[in-house]
């Protein structure tokens, strides 16, 4: 659907109307130099200042005809459409600055909406880079800590855990999935931390039996 101009108000106002006196003035002023020179006939009475005032406020006027009537001014059949041609050109001046200022406008908040789109795309990105950093490094912090407590109760050349330790060797009591990699390599951090969580889960249920064996004896 096509959206309609808006309808321009019925009367002139603050710079508009402004504008619109003072090109009359100098339209009376030039006219009476330049056709009523040498002549009786003086600028305010070829127009009245109260039909200045009302020709530079209303809007409504379309013919000559229209302005006779509605102000009595007699060089209306003369002038006036000469004087409705001036309207009209201040009247378009005043659309075009309009419509520059309103396009202005809109470029203005397009622009600060663009802006405020960027920051927030830039902040989510940043949240979530920050949210894997933080991801890894506590992956990496569980794994060592778990093989510095590994290192206490191992021997030296020894490749098992001393009796009672409640962490296993990843390499000697597990064996290797059949992902793992042909190499050296240690495996990655995801897998180490399952390895881990099948490992714990194992001692538990062998406590909760070794217990039980003890309250039946």
């Amino acid at each position: 659907m096509v959206s309609k101009a808006p309808k321009p108000p019925a009367a002139r106002s603050k710079a508009h109307l402004k504008t619109a006196r003072e090109s009359l003035k100098n339209w009376r002023l030039k006219t009476k130099l330049s056709r009523y020179t040498p002549s009786s006939l003086t600028t305010a009475f070829l127009m009245l200042d109260v039909t200045l005032k009302k020709l530079a406020s209303a809007r409504n006027f379309k013919t000559a005809e229209d302005i006779q009537m509605a102000t009595g001014w007699i060089y209306a059949p003369r002038h006036g459409e000469e004087v409705l041609q001036l309207l009209a050109n201040i009247n378009k001046a005043d659309e075009d600055q309009r419509g520059c200022a309103k396009r202005a406008k809109a470029a203005e908040r397009k622009k600060q909406t663009q802006i405020r789109q960027a920051e927030k795309k830039r902040l989510a990105d940043e949240e979530q880079e920050q949210e894997k950093q933080a991801s890894k490094v506590l992956n990496t912090s569980q794994v060592t800590s778990m093989r510095k407590t590994h290192a206490t109760c191992t021997p030296r050349g020894s490749t098992g855990c001393l009796p009672g330790c409640s962490v296993f060797s990843l390499e000697s009591a597990v064996p290797p999935p059949p992902f793992a990699s042909a190499t050296n390599d240690p495996p990655p951090v995801f897998e180490q931390s399952v390895f881990m969580v099948c490992h714990l889960e194992t001692i538990k249920v062998s406590l909760l039996m070794s217990y039980t064996v003890h309250r039946q004896l």
